[in-house]
């Protein structure tokens, strides 16, 4: 099943080649399912604080945050290609939905459409546009979705870094300073880092703290190989083999402009999404 050259790709990641079989086996077999009784719901399973004890949680967390060091943990690593699924079929397979009528007609509404007007001609076609978005232009379709601009406000738009940022001198703060760690993909760290260097200084003024920002690479060695509806391993065209960050979960190849789109691939994991909730 496996060249020279794949033991040496395999082995180069830290896995060996049991391990990858061990994997695709995994698919072959499939994944049981988890027997789900009923919703959790308070007091069966979800524990409700009553505002007494919210409040007694608050009141300790602050009396306590000025003497520690405290760090807000932010996994980032998660892609922004299933989130542009059904752009990606418009854009490869001209299947247009509902969702793409409602994109175009709503599309100055989006956070990025500032962003995304500097791309656009006049009398541009609708694929046109969503091709900027995903493709050219903006190339969502090709970056985390810590970098995407989702959120609009009075005083300009935000992506879910930002909103970190936000949040980390909101609770994350002992007044003075406030630490972050991101969790990244190395192809896309530089791509945080340019980012930082632009905005953060502006939060740093706007709430009166500094910022100390780390970063760390999720180990190669945690991948899972991409196998093809058959349970084949999926080849790059290069030849190579495709391992997947395991942040990712049953993508198809039209969300991802530089594949091909005529197969499929699937990895075994769940997603762990960046929070990117508004705030202050």
């Amino acid at each position: 099943m496996f060249t020279s050259n794949d033991i040496k790709q395999i082995e180069a990641r830290g896995l060996s080649v049991a391990d990858v079989e061990r994997q695709i086996e995994n698919f072959r077999k499939g994944f049981p399912s988890l027997p789900v009784v009923r919703a959790a719901a308070g007091g069966d399973g979800v524990k409700q604080l009553s505002d007494e004890e919210v409040k007694a949680a608050e009141n300790h967390y602050d009396s306590l945050a000025k003497s520690l060091r405290t760090v807000k943990f932010v996994p980032a690593s998660g892609a922004a290609t299933r989130m542009f699924k059904e752009l990606f079929e418009y854009v490869n397979d001209d299947k247009r939905t509902a969702g793409i009528d409602k994109l175009i007609v709503n599309l100055e509404k989006f956070a990025f459409f500032p962003e995304l007007a500097k791309f656009l001609k006049p009398q541009i076609e609708d694929k046109e546009v969503v091709r900027n978005i995903i493709i050219d232009g903006l190339q969502y379709g090709a970056k985390p979705k810590g970098l995407v601009t989702f959120h609009a406000y009075k005083d300009g738009a935000r992506k879910p870094v930002e909103e970190h940022l936000v949040e980390a001198a909101l609770y994350a703060s002992n007044g003075e300073s406030a630490n972050i760690h991101f969790t990244v993909s190395p192809e896309h760290q530089a791509g945080f880092e340019a980012l930082l260097a632009e905005r953060q200084r502006h939060y740093e003024d706007k709430f009166g703290i500094r910022y100390n920002v780390s970063f760390s690479v999720q180990s190669p060695a945690t991948d899972t190989i991409a196998v093809n509806p058959d349970n084949t391993p999926f080849r790059n065209d290069d030849g190579t083999l495709l391992f997947i960050l395991r942040v990712t979960v049953l993508l198809s190849l039209t969300s991802i402009s530089s594949m091909p789109t005529s197969s499929s691939l699937r990895t075994s994991t769940t997603s762990l999404p960046m929070s990117a909730r508004p705030t202050p």
